[in-house]
């Protein structure tokens, strides 16, 4: 069964009082019913044609990523003041996605070349770009688990009061 998150918001808020609501919602995550999502009560990540605008609150702060994961990610790490590593996330994600371009064009360029040379030429490339992707994914993914144990210190931290 799954849980209708703005309607749970909605009777939450009915209970609870608004100092609780602000205290909870800066420890939530959850999806608008635009398909926004909306983290720690200050950062809302919206899904574009272009990917994932992430907009920091009452900030000029913008970023575009290609992926959620990289988005919430980001959110995270700067939520923690741990801003070194998001801004390692930050510049992993445009690697990531000019990285993919590359291989898209690569494979491109392979499937339409004549000569042999050049098709193995795009192949050597084809198979850099693929290194490349899963050495950027491995590290992202570092940031990702850092993440995801914060959240659960948290949950432990918030279930033990």
């Amino acid at each position: 069964m799954k849980i209708n998150e703005p309607k749970t918001f909605d009777i939450l808020n009915k209970i609870l009082n608004k100092e609780k609501m602000s205290i909870l919602e800066r420890k939530m995550i959850f999806q608008d019913e635009d398909g926004s999502y909306n983290l720690f009560g200050t950062y809302i990540i919206r899904k574009t044609s272009m990917g994932y605008m992430l907009e920091k609150k009452h900030t000029y702060t913008e970023h575009l990523f290609m992926d959620l994961k990289n988005a919430v990610t980001w959110s995270t790490l700067d939520k923690c003041q741990n801003y070194n590593d998001s801004a390692r996330v930050l510049y992993l994600d445009k690697l990531l996605s000019g990285t993919i371009q590359n291989m898209i064009a690569h494979e491109n360029l392979c499937k339409r070349a004549k000569d042999i040379e050049k098709r193995l030429l795009y192949l050597n490339k084809i198979n850099e770009d693929k290194i490349k992707k899963h050495s950027i994914s491995k590290e992202m993914n570092v940031y990702t688990e850092k993440c995801k144990a914060w959240q659960y210190r948290q949950f432990e931290l918030n279930s033990s009061k």
